[in-house]
């Protein structure tokens, strides 16, 4: 069984390093899938509304514009705390009180976020009922008045003492819930986790149908705009009541809309986007009554931001995709590009009132261009492997590392066979016959001493050395890295090896063996290039310059011990002094050693 995943994991990778119309098209379509199908998961979901938090906390940075339609926070504060002595539950006169300063102050609508009481206190403290609904009823028809109703456990609207809500009508409860996403942080008006608000509407939404209003519908609370939130204590408002100071009652509050709640460090804290709390610039936990706040300033003002249209978000994270197609260095410019591209972009629709995620998009570039830069990686090490297997024993160590490295200079990407001007050395050594086997055994040292000299030879001119051939050496210049005068390189090496003759045959000699060296120089077009044989890859030379070459050096030497015959080309080519015409109707000259 392994070695069954084995060979298909194999023929895998072969199909994709392949590559190919068919391949790069299925690889998209996967990509697009898996980009499209991470939109559900919970995880990526968190991560998309962090981005989508710091772009508002982002634009609140570089610009707050005042409103046109500000929103005053009446706060219940520690100070207010301090000011009464009763337990919150008995504040009945103290609300009284403000509900009648704010009839004096005019107020466009007034929203009480505070819950009344679910039954009569009037056995604990007689006339304390009395004290709040006087103020309730004098409201009734002088200023529009919406008091918040939490929900019980079954999502129903929580009761309230009949003795207030007989002197109200319906309009005037409204729903205190706000509601937050799965990471705990609230956006919108209305979220998945609370869908059901029961009978009543929202508080905001309560307050700005008052004011008259167009139905907002569903969407997301702009956090964008307004300035940070300050509120005014409630047992200031109280203080100018208490001193009959109307015109500054009026100053703060007439024609605004209002809203009482509290505004305490631990109790009823909300978290949203970005801060808005005055006094506290670097926390995004909030007073709830602050987030209705935001959510009534947005229904009076530009109303709610509005996420773009499903399929057009999924249309640009398959257009994400493409970066799956391209390499290099262009590819990188408009991948990189794209990458900075993409959250300005998303910034600029936040800034003009839409949603629009990037997460989404980030992911597809991201993950296109990653599993195209594996996919060329691994070409590429295949391609390198293919080339070492080819050439590795047969040139220098500096030349195999410049083959896999150089662009410039090594064969086509997928070492296709082609035609390239170049020379050939072939060299023979000529033996004195050994029969017995200890005469074998010097044949084969001497021939590990010749392939040593003519390897470090060939190397040192920048050619390629074949294998041992029985007693014969082939050597190619300029393939396969080009050469500027692959016939020159030839010839040098041929002549480094005359010269250095007496140094590497002297361990052959003291063998007891007498060796003679005819060497064949030709040149001309050569056809070189990988062939694949049954997983193998070898690099194969051919040309009309090898025959030749092997030709001139399959003669033996005529009373030298060494013989260099070249072509005419190769004479022509490096135009050498010292070569004397020997050949029938000069196809070849011999160099003449003084």
């Amino acid at each position: 069984m392994p070695a069954r995943f084995t060979s298909l994991y194999e023929k895998l990778e072969l199909w994709l390093l392949k590559g190919g119309l068919w391949v790069h098209g299925l690889v998209f379509l996967a990509l697009c899938a898996f980009a499209l199908s991470v939109q559900s998961i919970a995880s990526f979901q968190s991560a998309e509304w962090r981005l989508y938090d710091a772009g508002v906390r982002t634009l609140r940075r570089m610009s707050t514009p005042p409103l046109a339609n500000e929103v005053v926070v009446i706060g219940i504060d520690e100070a207010t705390f301090r000011q009464f002595p009763e337990p919150f539950a008995l504040w009945h006169p103290h609300l009284g009180r403000l509900l009648q300063a704010l009839l004096q102050a005019q107020p466009s609508v007034v929203g009480v976020d505070v819950v009344l009481p679910a039954k009569s206190y009037e056995t604990v403290v007689p006339g304390i009922d009395r004290a709040l609904m006087l103020p309730i009823l004098e409201a009734r028809d002088r200023m529009p008045l919406v008091f918040a109703q939490t929900l019980d456990e079954q999502l129903r609207p929580r009761p309230i003492f009949a003795g207030y809500t007989a002197l109200m009508e319906p309009w005037q409860l409204a729903s205190a819930l706000l509601c937050w996403d799965e990471d705990g942080v609230v956006r919108r008006q209305q979220s998945s986790l609370c869908s059901a608000q029961g009978r009543n509407q929202g508080l905001a939404a309560r307050m700005a149908q008052r004011l008259q209003v167009p139905e907002r519908g569903h969407g997301l609370i702009d956090f964008r705009r307004g300035a940070a939130m300050h509120y005014i204590p409630m047992h200031e408002v109280l203080a100018r009541f208490e001193r009959g100071d109307v015109d500054g009652l009026r100053d703060w509050f007439q024609g605004k809309p209002v809203l009482v709640g509290l505004v305490l460090p631990l109790e009823d804290r909300l978290k949203v986007p970005a801060p808005l709390f005055a006094q506290e610039p670097d926390n995004s936990r909030i007073p709830g009554v602050m987030v209705h706040a935001q959510l009534l300033r947005a229904l009076l003002n530009q109303g709610l931001l509005k996420q773009v249209s499903q399929p057009l978000e999924w249309l640009l994270i398959v257009a994400c995709c493409l970066c799956w197609f391209g390499y290099g260095l262009k590819k990188n410019i408009v991948y990189w590009s794209l990458f900075l591209l993409i959250p300005i972009a998303c910034l600029y629709v936040l800034w003009l009132g839409h949603v629009l995620m990037p997460a989404g998009m980030i992911l597809a570039a991201k993950t296109a261009y990653v599993s195209r830069q594996a996919l060329e990686s691994r070409r590429l090490s295949h391609h390198r492997k293919r080339l070492t297997q080819a050439f590795a024993g047969h040139v220098s160590p500096a030349m195999l590392n410049n083959i896999l490295h150089s662009r410039s200079s090594a064969p086509s990407a997928e070492l296709v066979p082609r035609q390239t001007a170049g020379a050939v050395l072939v060299i023979r050594l000529h033996l004195e016959d050994a029969g017995t086997l200890s005469g074998q055994a010097h044949r084969l040292d001497a021939l590990a001493v010749f392939y040593d000299a003519v390897k470090d030879t060939v190397e040192h001119a920048g050619g390629m050395l074949d294998r041992l051939h029985g007693q014969e050496v082939s050597a190619w210049f300029g393939i396969p890295v080009p050469l500027p005068a692959p016939e020159q390189a030839a010839l040098e090496a041929a002549l480094q090896l005359q010269r250095s003759f007496a140094v590497w045959s002297r361990p052959i000699t003291a063998a007891g063996l007498h060796i003679k060296v005819s060497m064949g120089l030709a040149a001309g077009p050569l056809l070189s290039g990988q062939v694949s044989i049954r997983g193998a890859y070898p690099f194969v030379v051919m040309g009309q310059a090898i025959e030749q070459a092997e030709q001139l050096a399959a003669a033996p030497p005529e009373g030298r011990d060494m013989t260099v015959r070249v072509s005419r080309a190769i004479g022509e080519a490096v135009a050498f002094k010292g070569i004397g015409q020997t050949g029938t109707a000069a196809s070849y000259h011999e160099l003449v050693w003084e």
